[in-house]
C-alpha cells in the first residue's frame, strides 16, 4: 500500500515537472519575445507619426491621421510594459529544506517528502499559470491595438495618396486648359489704317499726311497729272 502511495506520488511528480518546465521554457519567453516585437512595432509606428508633427498641423485631417494610430499605439506599450512588470516574478516550485527536515522518520517519511515535493511544484505551477493568462489576455489587447493602428495608417496613406493623384490630375487639366486658350490679342478691323505709299523724291507718306497736305496746298496733284500729260505729248511728237 505504501508502495502503491508512493508510485502514485512519482507519477504525479514528473507530470507536474514538465508542465513546469514547458511553462519556464518555452511559454513565458515566447510571450517575453512577442511582447518584445510588439512594443519595436509600435515604437517605430510613434516615431514615424512624431517624425510627422513637423509639418502644418493646422488640417484636420493630418491632426486625425497623427492622433488616432499614436493613440492606439501609446496603450497598446502601455499595455506591455505593465505585463513585464506583474510578469517579472516567477516561481520555480523548489520546497524549502524546513518543510523536508521537519517530516517524522517512519514508514510514510519517503512518502512525506514526495508529497511535499509535488504541492511545492503544484504551487509554482499555478503561480507561473496566472502569470502566463494576464500576460495572454494583456498581449491579445496589445495586439489588437497595434492591428487598428496599422490599419489606420494604411488607410490614411491610401486617402492621402487618393487625394495627392486627384489634385494633381486636377492641376494638370487645368493646366491643359490654360495651354489650349488662345491669349493672343485680337486685331479689329477698325483698328486698322491702310497706308497709302507714294512714289516721291523724299519719303513714304502715310494716308493723313497726305489728306493733310492735300488740305493745306502741299501737293498738287491736278498739275502734276497736266503736267505729266504734257510731257507725254511732247515726247510723242517729237
Amino acid at each position: 500500500m505504501i508502495e502503491d502511495y508512493e508510485h502514485n506520488l512519482k507519477l504525479y511528480n514528473e507530470s507536474i515537472r514538465k508542465d513546469l518546465d514547458i511553462i519556464l521554457s518555452s511559454t513565458i519567453p515566447i510571450q517575453k519575445n512577442l511582447m518584445k516585437t510588439l512594443l519595436w512595432i509600435n515604437s517605430v509606428v510613434i516615431g514615424l507619426l512624431t517624425s510627422l508633427m513637423k509639418y502644418d498641423l493646422k488640417n484636420t485631417f493630418i491632426i486625425l491621421s497623427i492622433s488616432i494610430p499614436y493613440t492606439f499605439s501609446f496603450m497598446a506599450i502601455m499595455i506591455l510594459l505593465i505585463s513585464l512588470k506583474d510578469g517579472r516574478v516567477k516561481a520555480f516550485g523548489t520546497p524549502s529544506m524546513n518543510s523536508l527536515e521537519d517530516i517524522e522518520p517512519n514508514k510514510w517519511a519517503k512518502s512525506q517528502g514526495l508529497a511535499n515535493i509535488n504541492h511545492s511544484l503544484k504551487k509554482a505551477f499555478d503561480i507561473n499559470s496566472v502569470i502566463v493568462i494576464k500576460r495572454g489576455e494583456r498581449i491579445a489587447r496589445a495586439v489588437n491595438f497595434t492591428i487598428l493602428s496599422v490599419i489606420f495608417i494604411f488607410l490614411i496613406t491610401i486617402l492621402h495618396t487618393n487625394l495627392i493623384l486627384t489634385k494633381g490630375g486636377n492641376t494638370m487639366s487645368e493646366n491643359k486648359k490654360d495651354t489650349n486658350f488662345d491669349d493672343r490679342p485680337k486685331m479689329s478691323s477698325s483698328t486698322i489704317k491702310p497706308e497709302l505709299m507714294l512714289a516721291t523724291n523724299n519719303s513714304n507718306v502715310t494716308l493723313d499726311n497726305v489728306r493733310a497736305g492735300l488740305e493745306e496746298g502741299l501737293f498738287d496733284v491736278e498739275s502734276r497729272v497736266k503736267n505729266k500729260d504734257s510731257n507725254g505729248t511732247k515726247s510723242k511728237e517729237d
